[in-house]
């Protein structure tokens, strides 16, 4: 059966940036959109010794997958966003559809992640090690 749950990719937005200090709302808000994304899945590392990794590996090459981003909820102080996504064989039929992940974004948020490594401007991140405390 073909169905059809995201429209046409007609908005596209640039979250590679990278900001300093806390992104502005309006801003946030720019991130939604439907992208044609480009990925490969598959589990590589077990946490849980009861957990046996699953085989399988995702290559979106076998599909044509779009991400659609969706601001599900906004206010002066966050912005929650919903990504669902969709694949389809690459004679237009539907194989799969499924809400993704959400995000909050928080103006004034009680913590802030520190990523390790550097962004170099041209929508790449280089690695760099930390020998610091794990938290």
């Amino acid at each position: 059966m073909k169905r059809k749950l995201l429209a046409p990719c007609l908005y596209l937005a640039s979250a590679s940036a990278a900001y300093s200090e806390p992104m502005p709302m309006a801003e946030v808000s720019k991130l939604a959109g439907c992208f044609v994304v480009d990925y490969s899945y598959s589990e590589t590392q077990v946490v849980d010794p009861d957990y046996q990794l699953d085989p399988r590996v995702y290559d979106v090459g076998n599909f044509t997958v779009k991400e659609l981003i969706k601001v599900v909820d906004q206010d002066e102080s966050q912005v929650r966003i919903q990504h669902f996504m969709q694949a389809d064989d690459f004679a237009g039929n539907t194989i799969f559809m499924m809400r993704h992940h959400g995000e909050i974004w928080r103006k004034n948020p009680e913590y802030r992640y520190k990523y390790l490594g550097r962004f170099d401007g041209q929508d790449r991140w280089d690695v760099e090690y930390y020998s610091g405390p794990r938290f």
